[in-house]
């Protein structure tokens, strides 16, 4: 799981309460992503409106869209997502610490 590892990596590198913009990207993929699962895997955890609100709130804080990087960080994500739901402990681990980083972006403001 190289992607989702190193999107952690770069998410723990903005540093506590560093709510960038590129940060926000991440956590907005992270979210659209688990939406994206959530729809197609009824039953998995949180709703899908949930994980879309969560999306959404991150999308508001980019302050420099970039389609192309999101477009990569979400199918990065998707992957993570699967594996959790195919019961993976590594990738389960490994989602709970991004959610935890991307909640305390959100607390952070």
């Amino acid at each position: 799981m190289k992607g989702p590892g190193l999107c952690l990596g770069l998410l723990l590198a903005a540093g506590p309460g560093a709510a960038d913009s590129d940060a926000a990207l991440r956590c907005a993929a992270f979210w659209q992503a688990s939406a994206d699962i959530r729809r197609a895997s009824p039953g998995y955890g949180i709703s899908p409106a949930t994980s879309e609100a969560l999306a959404d709130d991150f999308r508001a804080r980019i302050t420099t869209p970039d389609d192309a990087a999101f477009a990569r960080e979400r199918e990065g994500f998707r992957l993570l997502h699967r594996g959790v739901l195919r019961g993976d402990r590594q990738s389960r681990d490994l989602a709970e610490r991004i959610a935890a980083r991307c909640d305390g972006l959100l607390r952070a403001e």
